[in-house]
């Protein structure tokens, strides 16, 4: 039904989208792209059975889900800033969630922004860049990309005490939890599905090809969701995950020493959490990635029922992964697996449903929809079309402090080395994960002169893709 079983295809058989390839001149592709904050893939489509995401499993099953894509940040607006400009954080400058990539790229072409040049409607709903106005980009869209009306969306409430307590907090934080019996509105996603529903039908009265950017805001914290949602879940039935500690020999700063639950009034204990608090969490993530699984159905609804669904190319992605107490930890910000695997998945026109399970970066999503729609590839881009690449593998980076930690992922390897970019020293720590037999990331084989050559080997293509 929902999860119904893909057939895996090779590499080299996968067909190239050419119906989407061709002139598309007299009747152009809509773009339907859909960001989710914090998703990681965490949906049944990936094989989470415990996860209700029906909607999203469906158009997995009748497009393309990339088994393996990662981002360049897992942070949220360096690593949007990195897709929706096509170019890796090292040309940007943005990480951090403070600078605005227009301070070092005044005359960059985003993604909306080319579309919104070959004649596209152009328009945003929500979070597609970062949270604060100041991060928006109205060169993107022919309007300023709609916001929830509120000042801190991310951390909405529905019920009065914790409207009230954040009110009077100072980070506009309250409980890591709720669960109230309100309308899907009643959150900021929930508007913005409704704003995205009426402007479909107005794009579609007017009769131009459009992009339209639909930015959800869950299941970043806090885990906010209708009851319905928390309803579909037993926390005697949340899984605990299998990794618990730290990998062994890692960097003392592998990962963020901040607690992002912690952050929140309820939440006064350190990390790693007892199970039962940790099992409520997860539920919250479950629940707060089924709401947003509900939206994106819909969003299909409504393009059914304006008849623009075969012609509508559908991307729906995470910006990064995200901790559940892997590691004993709950947030981002680490080069891991964990934190930078995101879901991908695509549905164009007249392609046939399959499987991708070489390595793809959120990058290449850039130059994937300009071939899918017919027109040349910005020479600028840093990423390659996803169904005519070269390279597998995937390049991320992580500030820290003084530091950064800059990574390559292979089929095989993750390799990492953390540097102090301020000095002539270069880099003065790596690490290697097998994932031959190390999938998980447990333990840290840069010291292991069994692979001397192999890090000398991901040492020099890492360097090379970052310069």
């Amino acid at each position: 039904m929902w999860r119904s079983k893909l057939i895996l295809w090779g590499w080299g058989l996968v067909v190239l989208f050419s119906g989407c390839q061709k002139d598309r001149s007299h009747n152009p592709p809509n773009i339907l792209f859909i960001t989710i904050d914090d998703l990681r893939p965490e949906l049944g489509c990936y094989g989470i059975n415990e996860v209700f995401s029906p909607h999203i499993d469906q158009l997995a099953a009748e497009g393309t889900r990339f088994e393996q894509a990662f981002c360049s940040v897992s942070w949220c607006s360096p690593s949007r800033t990195s897709l929706l400009t096509g170019m890796r954080p090292a040309q940007t400058e943005v990480m951090d969630l403070k600078t605005h990539f227009r301070k070092q790229l005044p005359n960059a072409v985003t993604l909306p922004q080319f579309f919104k040049s070959k004649g596209y409607q152009s328009q945003g709903f929500g979070k597609i860049y970062h949270n604060s106005k100041d991060l928006q980009d109205d060169l993107s869209w022919d309007k300023p990309c709609w916001l929830p009306p509120m000042d801190h969306p991310i951390q909405a409430y529905a019920s009065r005490e914790n409207i009230e307590i954040a009110a009077s907090n100072n980070g506009h934080k309250s409980t890591a939890t709720e669960s109230v019996d309100v309308p899907d509105n009643a959150y900021p996603d929930g508007m913005v599905t409704e704003k995205a529903i009426e402007a479909l039908q107005m794009m579609k009265e007017n009769g131009k090809p459009f992009f339209l950017g639909v930015g959800y805001y869950k299941p970043h914290l806090p885990f906010t969701a209708p009851k319905k949602y928390w309803d579909l879940y037993q926390s005697k039935n949340i899984p605990l995950p299998n990794l618990d500690s730290l990998p062994q020999n890692a960097a003392p700063y592998i990962f963020r020493e901040w607690s992002e639950p912690g952050s929140y009034l309820d939440i006064n204990i350190e990390e790693p959490y007892h199970d039962s608090l940790s099992r409520h969490l997860k539920l919250g993530y479950f629940a707060c990635v089924s709401f947003i699984d509900a939206q994106v159905g819909l969003l299909m609804e409504k393009l059914e029922q304006l008849n623009l669904a075969e012609n509508t190319i559908v991307v729906v992605w995470g910006d990064h992964g995200w901790k559940l107490g892997e590691y004993g930890r709950w947030s981002k910000h680490s080069n891991m697996d964990i934190d930078t695997r995101v879901p991908l998945i695509i549905k164009a026109p007249g392609a046939s449903p399959k499987v991708v399970n070489n390595i793809v970066e959120t990058i290449d999503i850039y130059p994937t929809l300009a071939k899918l729609c017919g027109f040349e590839t910005p020479v600028d881009l840093q990423g390659e079309d996803l169904f005519n690449k070269k390279r597998n593998f995937a390049i991320s980076q992580i500030p820290r402090d003084s530091l950064v930690g800059n990574s390559i992922r292979t089929p095989d390897f993750r390799f990492i080395q953390w540097e102090n970019p301020s000095t002539q020293n270069g880099f003065f720590l790596e690490e290697l994960y097998d994932h031959r037999t190390d999938h998980l990331e447990k333990k840290n084989l840069a010291n292991d002169e069994n692979f001397t050559e192999r890090i000398q080997s991901l040492r020099l293509q890492l360097q090379e893709n970052l310069n």
